[in-house]
This record gives C-alpha cells, structure tokens and sequence, in this order.
C-alpha cells in the first residue's frame, strides 16, 4: 500500500503562520505543489514547538494557503518552516 508520507516531496521556500487557518510563503509555489486535501508536513528541529499534520482547505495562490478548520492550534508566528507536500492518496480500491 502506497502512503502519502512516502512518495511526498520537499516544498519550495518556507512557511510562516499568519493565524491559525492562514499561511504565507515565502519563494514558493503553492499552485504547482499543492491541492486541497493534501497534507503538509512541517520540517522542525528538536527544540521547535511540535506543528501538527495540516490538511490544505484552499491554494489561493503561490504565496497563500489556507488550512483546514481548525487550522494548526500550536505554531511559532515568528517562524518561518521549511515543509513537505504530502499528496492526498485514494485507497479506496485497497479496501
């Protein structure tokens, strides 16, 4: 079975939490990387707060994205975060 963190590859740019839904890139290029429903994975370093798994709910452009309600609860707003794209796989046909 194919999973999504396995074939998911390294976005360009960096990340930065406008609030908790919102997020802005930086040198990115988020209508080339990203669909809605797909996942990113923030890339943090052991003493970075833990940033959960986010589904994308809207590519609004290559600069902006917004999360899925709720959104990541815990984030460094002075942060900027390297991340992963994590496509959005259909497993249906393996159950």
């Amino acid at each position: 079975m194919e999973r999504a963190q396995d074939i998911g590859k390294k976005g360009k740019g960096t990340l930065k939490f406008e609030d908790n839904i919102k997020v802005i890139g930086s040198g990115t290029e988020f209508t080339k990387q990203l669909k809605p429903r797909d996942s990113i994975k923030f890339i943090i370093t052991p003493d970075d707060i833990q940033v959960a798994d986010q589904i994308v709910d809207q590519v609004i452009s290559d600069t902006e994205i917004h999360l899925k309600n709720p959104g990541a609860k815990i984030y460094d707003p002075n942060k900027e975060y390297s991340y992963k794209c994590l496509p959005k796989l259909d497993q249906s046909h393996v159950f």
